[in-house]
This record gives structure tokens, C-alpha cells and sequence, in this order.
């Protein structure tokens, strides 16, 4: 049996957020303390001030989506789900620029360490794009699936990890070389997330009810 669940004594605030009801992924910048909640609907980004909560909104390209966020750099990246650019917030001025890679790059992740973005797309799936933060241009197209669901980043050992749901295996990418291998995991997986300290990913299969423990 699993653990049991006990009601949280916590203090609860709501925070007022201008939407839609198209509130939809919500990251955290834990060095500045600011909190980014994209808006599919309004097309744009909330900055909520985790000292305050203050807000600050900023428009962004079509059906934003998920968020990933570099703290070394200050930079906030959101996955657009319509056309074809991702956006880039300068968490300093709130500024923005867009980097094109694709149809509809709705989903991201970041490694910190080595300022790389790497972008799925919801239409051209099958490809995950590596962006140098940097320079903010593409450094590496790589075809690895067709059914692409997640983008995870151990930042401590420099890997991707990509979830295809059309197959039975979590593919995984040499952030160095960009060389892809696979490993063995359930029927239709979805999600993947890694814990960088024990070097274990967790995948989630949706056709299994099961989560599979790969440790590297």
C-alpha cells in the first residue's frame, strides 16, 4: 500500500491572474524569484513576483505552452504550440526575441550548465532541435522518433532524454557527441523526469499503469 495523505498546514494565497481560463504550464525561477504561468488563450506570459505577488504580463508568440527556465542566464524559454518560433524572455527586462525552428515547438527543457535548448515540435515530430543559448541559433537537428511527448536534461552528466509514445524505449541523447541509444522501457510512455543526484530516470508507460526506474 502507499503512503498515506494528510491535509497540509500551509499558509494558501491566491495570486490574480489576467487569463482566458488558458492558464496553463507555470515554472519557477528559484535565483530571482519569479514565477512565469504561459496563457494559451491570451497569448501571453504572466511574471508573478514571489516577494509580492505583483504581476506583470508580457505578450509572447501563438499558444504558448511549456516553459523552461535558465537561471545562469536569466533567461526564460517558451515553447509556442502554434507557428513556428519559440520565445525568449530576458528575465532582467522582461524583453523578448524569437528564434525559429519549426512547426508549433511546444515543448522544451533547458540545461543550465551548458546554456543548450532543446525544442520538440508538436507537427515535425520525429526531431529535437538543440539551440545554443548563447547565440540563440541552431546548433544540431537530430531525427529520433515519431511520436516525441518529452524533453528531460540531466545538466549534472550532460544527457537528453526523449519519451516517443509510439514506442517501447526512452531514447537518449550524449550531450557532448549528440550520439542516441535507447533503453527498454513500458508500452506507450509519456513522461520522463530525472533526479540529476542519483542519476535515475523515471518514466511513466500509459498503456502499462507502470513506471519504469532506469538508473545510469
Amino acid at each position: 500500500m502507499g503512503g498515506s495523505l494528510e491535509n497540509s498546514q500551509c499558509a494558501v494565497e491566491d495570486t490574480p491572474h489576467s487569463t482566458q481560463n488558458g492558464t496553463d504550464h507555470i515554472a519557477v525561477n528559484s535565483s530571482t524569484n519569479k514565477i512565469y504561468v504561459s496563457d494559451v488563450v491570451g497569448n501571453d506570459v504572466t511574471v508573478i513576483d514571489g516577494s509580492s505577488n505583483t504581476t506583470t504580463t508580457i505578450p509572447v508568440a501563438a499558444f504558448p505552452y511549456a516553459i523552461a527556465i535558465n537561471e545562469n542566464t536569466n533567461k526564460i524559454y517558451v515553447g509556442n504550440g502554434s507557428g513556428d518560433v519559440i520565445t525568449v524572455i530576458d528575465g532582467a527586462t522582461n524583453t523578448t526575441s524569437e528564434i525559429p525552428v519549426g512547426p508549433q515547438p511546444a515543448l522544451l527543457a533547458v540545461n543550465p550548465v551548458t546554456n543548450k535548448v532543446f525544442v520538440l515540435s508538436v507537427v515535425f515530430q520525429g526531431t529535437l532541435v538543440v539551440i545554443d543559448g548563447a547565440s540563440g541559433s541552431i546548433e544540431q537537428q537530430i531525427p529520433i522518433g515519431t511520436q516525441l511527448n518529452t524533453v528531460s536534461v540531466n545538466s549534472v552528466t550532460n544527457t537528453i532524454y526523449v519519451v516517443d509514445n509510439a514506442t517501447t524505449d526512452l531514447t537518449i541523447i550524449d550531450g557532448r557527441t549528440y550520439a542516441v541509444t535507447f533503453a527498454p522501457v513500458g508500452s506507450a510512455p509519456f513522461g520522463a523526469t530525472v533526479n540529476p543526484i542519483t542519476n535515475k530516470v523515471y518514466v511513466s508507460n500509459s498503456n502499462d499503469g507502470t513506471v519504469t526506474v532506469l538508473s545510469f
